[in-house]
């Protein structure tokens, strides 16, 4: 399932999950962790799972049902750094209107 994830230097994922809470509502919580977020609809605990393992990837985000099978999941790779933009020297308001 994560064959295609860049993994962090330890070859670890973080595995994020979301599933049912009794009697209502939906928990957003890290494998292995104690932290948990608490919300009334699935919708809302989706997307804040998606963007809480979106922020640390490599990651993989699992979908559970009642009974703790994985209904969906996603995945999210670490991103390459974005290119630095380069700098340049600004340009005066008399430089602008002597060019004009």
């Amino acid at each position: 399932m994560t064959s295609n994830l860049h993994f962090d230097d330890d070859g670890r994922v973080m595995l994020f999950m979301v599933k049912p809470t009794t009697p209502h509502g939906w928990t957003v919580y890290i494998d292995g962790r104690s932290e948990a977020h608490y919300f009334t609809s699935k919708s809302l605990a989706l997307t804040y799972g998606r963007m809480w393992a979106r922020a640390n990837p490599p990651s993989l985000l699992v979908l559970l049902d009642k009974d703790g099978e994985i209904t969906s999941h996603w995945k999210f790779a670490q991103s390459p750094l974005p290119r630095p933009v380069e700098r340049q020297s600004p340009v005066t308001l008399r430089q602008h209107r002597s060019a004009a």
